[in-house]
């Protein structure tokens, strides 16, 4: 793959010459991959993935045009490099357009399962099977596993341009999902779990099918209770969505654009000091891991947040230039046909030597909501939010009621001044990792 890829890109710095273009970036990616779904037991979907394809900007007097394409004859090619010219004659000069120098590589981590091709159809088929078999034998309960899904997909990456640069990297990523619906009496409930890592001996069924089951049978019953202030323990899963939604605030492009509350809060201490937040894009245990970002700059840890202060931000080479800073590695392709612009790469809150019990154990008595609906419509700006809930009320350290079509109102902003105890349960959903944490105060709205 790596040969055909390193072939492709001679290909097309050949005809970049041919056409006279003398400032060029090609991106090159080829990826290959299975999703395996299942609903209500039956084999639904078998799809095998191939891709390849190829992302193009060049520069000339400082305008920037861009194009891509998926197939490499001599006039593919040719018509692709044709298109970012006239992409480039719409757009307007801007002298901080520029490509990368060549790189001094410093990560030594492994980003890619050297086992992917080894695992076999029938093996991934037989882990949704086994996963769905201990879901439907963990309580007679649960009725139904509604869906579960195998994704598995290597890529490789080349990136080229007419500085010299010219490096490959090769990434996996394996994927396991589970909808389960239980039952009890004309009560039903449905719950969601999923796990995603770059290592196919990380994904862990067996521990998925456990937590997902439990979470089912949890919520049986539940409903709502009178309106709540007071301590709250956001799991992991819950944590993560708010993560996510708080991600935004740390890339260069928001803040200079005023699209983001924490413009001149750099070195100001705005969360409670139990909470530190990192970025980093070599992180083995995380979902996103890589060499070098989607410009070819070396991947780094970024610590966005020490003890509750504001240390740093993400820039890609761009943003980096315009504001005199050096690029943090974390620009992103959403797709070929995407340019590359800023964001994170795994994200999240440093873990504690807390547990979940832990957690529990220090609240001794309010609320844990284990999942949230509508977390999308999160401010990303403000940080205001209004999500409904799933959970338990815990009394005495015991869970109690299951509590549901209850709303969880606040800032994401203050939720993180208010973080009293972190938890040790770090676990990434996409690339955001959440851990539980004990939140005091926090509102729940009820119904009366």
């Amino acid at each position: 793959m790596k040969n055909s890829l390193e072939t492709l890109a001679t290909k097309i710095k050949d005809r970049l010459q041919r056409n006279n273009i003398k400032e060029f970036e090609v991106y090159l990616l080829q990826k290959n991959g299975t999703n395996v779904a299942f609903k209500s037991h039956i084999k639904d979907l078998l799809e095998l993935k191939e891709a390849c394809g190829f992302a193009l900007r060049i520069i000339n007097k400082q305008k920037m045009g861009f194009s891509f394409g998926v197939a490499f004859s001599d006039e593919d090619i040719d018509r692709v490099i044709q298109q970012a010219v006239k992409a480039r004659s719409y757009t307007e000069q801007d002298s901080f357009h520029s490509f990368i120098e060549k790189q001094e590589m410093s990560s030594e981590n492994c980003f890619a399962d050297p086992c992917f091709s080894e695992t076999t159809l029938q093996e991934k088929i037989e882990i949704l099977t086994n996963m769905q078999a201990k879901i439907l034998a963990f309580d007679p309960k649960i009725k139904e596993v509604s869906q579960a899904i195998f994704e598995d997909e290597k890529q490789t990456i080349q990136i080229v341009n007419s500085n010299g640069y010219d490096e490959v990297q090769e990434r996996t990523l394996f994927s396991l999902s589970a909808a389960v619906l239980a039952q009890n009496n004309d009560k039903k409930e449905i719950a969601y779990l999923t796990q995603a890592k770059m290592f196919m001996d990380q994904i862990d069924y067996s521990k998925l099918a456990q937590l997902v089951a439990l979470d089912a049978i949890g919520y049986l019953g539940g409903g709502p209770i009178k309106s709540y202030e007071g301590p709250v323990i956001l799991r992991n899963n819950v944590v993560a969505q708010l993560i996510k939604n708080l991600s935004p605030s740390f890339w260069a492009n928001q803040i200079a654009t005023h699209k983001s509350c924490l413009t001149d809060k750099m070195g100001k201490k705005i969360y409670s000091d139990k909470v530190t937040i990192i970025d980093n894009g070599h992180y083995e245990q995380g979902r996103c891991g890589r060499k070098f970002d989607d410009e070819g700059m070396p991947t780094q840890e970024t610590v966005l947040v020490h003890k509750g202060v504001v240390t740093g931000l993400l820039y890609d080479f761009y943003w980096a230039n315009k504001l005199g800073e050096k690029s943090t590695g974390n620009a992103h392709r959403e797709s070929l046909s995407a340019k590359p612009e800023i964001h994170n790469t795994d994200l999240f809150i440093k873990p504690c030597d807390n547990s979940l019990d832990d957690l529990i154990e220090a609240m001794n008595s309010g609320i844990i909501v284990s999942n949230v609906i509508g977390m999308h419509t999160t401010n990303q700006i403000t940080g205001e939010l209004s999500v409904g809930i799933q959970g338990h009320v815990v009394q005495n350290g015991q869970k109690k009621q299951a509590i549901r079509q209850m709303v969880m109102t606040g800032n994401i902003h203050e939720i993180m001044k208010n973080v009293q105890i972190v938890g040790s349960d770090l676990n990434f959903f996409a690339p955001y990792g959440g851990v539980s944490l004990l939140i005091d105060p926090l509102k729940i709205s009820g119904t009366y």
